[in-house]
C-alpha cells in the first residue's frame, strides 16, 4: 500500500504541474553544498556535496566542483561528466556553452539534448559572426555554424584576436588576427588574408603594434550597460518565532514560513528558487518553491526540522 501511495505521489509530482515543474528530479542546497532530490518521493538523490549550480541548463541539473560539472537529467537522474570551458557562445539566436570531455568538445545549449558534438577537441571557441574560430594544440580551425563538420580554414598559430580597424580609405572594418606561431596573419571579415608578417612573436602588446601600423584600430563608443529588472521580488518579515517568506509578481503575492530568523537572497532568473540564510546559525538552505501546488522542492527531513508551512 505504501509503495502505491508514493507511486502516485510521483504520478501527480510529474503531471499536475506546468513545464517547469515537469521534471522528476530538482537540485537543493544546503550550507552552500548541493545535491539532487526526488520531487515525487522526497528521496535525497545525491547527497549535497558539489559547490556550485549553474541554473542555464533546463532539463538536466548541472552541478560542479572547481571545473568538474555533473549534468543530472531531470527525468531520469542518469549522470553525464565534462569539463567546463567556462565559454558562452550566441549562436543562431541562442547561447551555447563549452564543455569537453576526453576527445570531443561540445556546444550545449540550455537544453542539453540538444547539445552538439564537434569532431575534435578545443581548448578555446571564439565566434565571430557565423563563424566558429577554435583553437586547439595544433593551431585554429575556423568553421561555419551551419556546417560544423567542415573546417573551412586551418591557421597555424597559438593565440587570436579580433578587433574593428580602419582601412586606407578610412573605411570601418573587422580585423582577425592569427599569431603566435612562425608568422602573424591578418583576416578581414570575409577570412580573406590581407596580409602576412613574418615575425615569430607571442607577445600581445608587440603583435598588436605590428598590426596596428597597417591596420589602426578604430574610433569605438562606450557601450552602456542596463540592468534587467526583476520580475519576481522575494522579502522576509521575522516575527519572532517565525519568517513569513513573500514572492511577489506583477499579479499576487504568495508565502509561507519557516521557524527562526531568516534572510531572503534572490537567485537572478529564477522565479521560483529560494536562498534562505538563518541568521543565528548561518545555516543556508536552497530550493525551488511551487506555491501553486503546495510543494517545497527539498528533502522532507528539512521541510519537518524548518516547519516550512504555506500560507
Amino acid at each position: 500500500m505504501k509503495k502505491i501511495m508514493m507511486f502516485l505521489l510521483f504520478i501527480i509530482s510529474t503531471t499536475v504541474f506546468g513545464q517547469e515543474e515537469f521534471y522528476a528530479y530538482e537540485a537543493f542546497g544546503v550550507n552552500n553544498k548541493y545535491g539532487v532530490v526526488n520531487k515525487g518521493y522526497g528521496i535525497e538523490m545525491v547527497a549535497p556535496t558539489y559547490s556550485n549550480i549553474d541554473f542555464f541548463f533546463k532539463d538536466y541539473i548541472a552541478l560542479s566542483n572547481k571545473d568538474t560539472v555533473d549534468f543530472y537529467n531531470k527525468t531520469t537522474n542518469e549522470k553525464v561528466r565534462l569539463q567546463s570551458m567556462d565559454n558562452f557562445l550566441y549562436l543562431n539566436n541562442a547561447y551555447y556553452a563549452q564543455f569537453n570531455d576526453s576527445t570531443s568538445t561540445y556546444l550545449i545549449p540550455e537544453y542539453f539534448d540538444k547539445k552538439i558534438k564537434l569532431a575534435a577537441k578545443y581548448r578555446l571557441i571564439h565566434k565571430y559572426y557565423q563563424y566558429l574560430i577554435c583553437a586547439s594544440q595544433k593551431g585554429y580551425d575556423v568553421m561555419d555554424f551551419a556546417d560544423l563538420n567542415t573546417v573551412k580554414l586551418h591557421v597555424k598559430a597559438t593565440d587570436y584576436f579580433s578587433y574593428l580597424a580602419n582601412n586606407k580609405d578610412n573605411e570601418a572594418l573587422f580585423i582577425n588576427v592569427f599569431y603566435g606561431d612562425k608568422a602573424v596573419f591578418v583576416y578581414d571579415e570575409t577570412l580573406t588574408l590581407l596580409k602576412t608578417y613574418k615575425a615569430k612573436e607571442n607577445d600581445f602588446d608587440k603583435v598588436r603594434a605590428i598590426v596596428f601600423k597597417d591596420f589602426p584600430e578604430a574610433d569605438t563608443k562606450a557601450m552602456m550597460n542596463y540592468e534587467q529588472p526583476l520580475s519576481v521580488l522575494w522579502s522576509s518579515k521575522f516575527d519572532g518565532t517565525c519568517t513569513k517568506v513573500s514572492r511577489q509578481d506583477k499579479y499576487r503575492e504568495q508565502f509561507f514560513t519557516i521557524k527562526g530568523d531568516f534572510k531572503v537572497e534572490i537567485v537572478p532568473g529564477n522565479t521560483n528558487w529560494v536562498r534562505l540564510i538563518d541568521k543565528e546559525s548561518n545555516n543556508t538552505y536552497e530550493f525551488r518553491v511551487y506555491f501553486d501546488h503546495q510543494v517545497f522542492v527539498i528533502p522532507p527531513k528539512y521541510v519537518e526540522s524548518l516547519e516550512l508551512t504555506f500560507q
